[in-house]
């Protein structure tokens, strides 16, 4: 799945030039928490959030800085402040240097790109152009579009291979803490582990492996290193 197919797209803009409380009308009446600043070749110069509009002097909540701030910070950052939170328009206070991702990303990209950012949406663009927006909500939308893993029909050894190779790509796994037998499709975890989240951690990453259909945990958890073969029943 990528961006394309869970993204909105029919997306609210506005001008550089548009008043500031016209923003805020439109964030009110549409139900938005954010709008993208576009040029009329629709290219993405900000964007605009609820935290943009945050700190105005119009309902007394503008930031005021410490005297040290004030006495230390260069002429041109107090003036970006002051711009800010008493802007006009839209490209006074909008944010700018917005991250984008491309039309045809995975979610993957996007999921990573929100959380190294720390931004609650992206906007999609094609040739420089915006085209949509892929938000949190987008992507929570995908989990439960997202078909179950198919039961595979390869025999239990098939299974059993795939599943050591999904323990193997993950560091976490402790190495020689942890193996698996499969019967029946039913995947059997055995050893040890130094906490419940592992224990917990290794069942899901078992049960997302093609071909198994059930998951029967045996692992225990033990603090500390994991050493020594296993032994497997």
């Amino acid at each position: 799945m990528n961006v394309f197919d869970f993204m909105t797209r029919k997306v609210v803009t506005v001008a550089p030039e548009t008043p500031v409380i016209a923003v805020a009308k439109l964030l009110v009446e549409r139900r938005l928490s954010a709008v993208p600043v576009t040029d009329p070749q629709g290219r993405v110069l900000g964007i605009i959030s609820e935290g943009d509009l945050m700190r105005r002097p119009e309902i007394g909540t503008e930031t005021h800085a410490p005297w040290w701030f004030r006495a230390f910070a260069a002429p041109d950052t107090l003036a970006k402040r002051f711009v800010k939170s008493h802007g006009l328009v839209a490209t006074d206070v909008m944010t700018r240097g917005v991250v984008t991702i491309a039309l045809d990303a995975s979610l993957a990209e996007a999921a990573e790109l929100m959380e190294q950012y720390r931004v609650k949406r992206l906007p999609v663009t094609q040739e420089d152009r915006l085209i949509g927006v892929i938000a949190r909500a987008d992507l929570v939308r995908a989990l439960v579009a997202a078909p179950p893993p198919a039961a595979g029909a390869d025999d239990d050894a098939a299974v059993r291979e795939r599943l050591e190779d999904a323990f193997e790509r993950e560091r976490w796994v402790p190495f020689d803490g942890v193996a698996a037998t499969v019967v029946g499709h039913t995947a059997h975890l055995w050893g040890s582990v130094p906490s419940d989240e592992q224990r917990k951690a290794v069942e899901l990453l078992a049960r997302g492996v093609p071909g198994v259909e059930a998951v029967k945990n045996h692992l225990t958890v033990e603090p500390g290193e994991v050493r020594g073969p296993l032994l497997l029943p």
